[in-house]
This record gives structure tokens, sequence and C-alpha cells, in this order.
């Protein structure tokens, strides 16, 4: 499991902080619906394949407490 590191971003994360940062900044409320796309959530018990899933396993994918929070839930 990768572990958020704010000195050590790939480039999936560099692009949610630059991103997210920007759009943040437009949205009154700071709550963010978060999904992924074809991939195995950590929290299935099937193990299988979801081409569109919430990452933290909410009906509504929301995450509060920007951008740091979206990418310690990514």
């Amino acid at each position: 499991m990768n572990v958020y590191n704010p000195q050590i971003l790939n480039n999936y994360e560099q692009a949610i902080m630059n991103v997210g940062s920007i759009l943040l900044n437009y949205d009154n409320d700071k709550l963010v619906p978060v999904y992924g796309f074809g991939g195995i959530p950590s929290y299935s018990p099937t193990r299988q394949v979801s081409h569109c899933f919430s990452l933290n396993g909410t009906p509504d994918g929301v995450i509060a407490g920007g951008v740091e929070q979206i990418l310690a839930t990514y």
C-alpha cells in the first residue's frame, strides 16, 4: 500500500495536486466525489476489477478535507 508522502509524488499524485488545488478554489462546499476507473477497490470482498468505483467505498464517493485528503484516500 502506497502511503501519501508530500515529498515524493508520482505522476498521478502530481496531477491530483495541481488540478485539485485549482478546482477547489471554485467549489463552495469543498466536497469532492472521487472515483477510480478500471481497478480493484481495496474494500471489495470479491477482489474483482471494477470499471467505476468510489475510492472511499461510500455510494457518493464524497471526500472532504481538500487536496491533502484526496491524496491520502488515493
